[in-house]
Formats: structure tokens, C-alpha cells, sequence
């Protein structure tokens, strides 16, 4: 469980008129992501020793106006950075 700045997609309540897909609108914010936690195996019931985090699903809180919203089945990821110029080199070869 980290607090970090992450970015997130919320759906718009829009539809792409080719696709008929939801239109997501990509987020930024201060927020803490975890786990689920589920057992290892079925057997071992809700034995906390033998519980493992199961990253298939995310979960975050975000803070707004002082309180704390939940946000369920989060694809929580670092924000893009920005990419250097990419610069062309001459290549020198070894002419004897």
C-alpha cells in the first residue's frame, strides 16, 4: 500500500460511435492503491499467515475535500513521463 501520485481512467458516460465502447477520460491524483488479499490455497481458509495479495484487481482512495473516496477496480499506474529528444548520432566506422 503506497501514497503516490497516480493516474486512473473514469469512464464519461460517453460511447465511441464506431466501437460502441466506453470513452475513458485519464485522471491524476494523490492516492493510495492495495490488494485483495486471498488465500494460497482454498483449504487454508481466512488464516492470515497464508494469505497472498492477488494483483488481478486493485483498489484505491483518493481524497477529496478532506475525505477519503473509495474507488473500486482501479488500473492504478505512475503518470507518463516525457520522453528526451531522441538525437541521430553519425556513426563513425573503422576504416583501416
Amino acid at each position: 500500500m503506497k501514497y503516490e501520485h497516480h493516474t486512473y481512467d473514469v469512464g464519461t458516460g460517453k460511447r465511441d460511435p464506431k466501437t460502441h465502447t466506453v470513452v475513458y477520460e485519464t485522471m491524476n491524483a494523490d492516492m493510495i492503491i492495495f490488494d485483495d488479499i486471498a488465500p494460497m490455497d482454498d483449504f487454508m481458509g481466512n488464516v492470515s499467515a497464508f494469505m497472498v495479495p492477488e494483483s488481478s484487481v486493485n483498489h484505491g482512495f483518493i481524497q477529496d475535500n478532506g475525505k477519503w473516496l473509495y474507488i473500486g477496480s482501479v488500473n492504478g499506474r505512475n503518470p507518463d513521463r516525457e520522453r528526451p529528444a531522441h538525437e541521430i548520432k553519425k556513426r563513425e566506422y573503422y576504416r583501416p
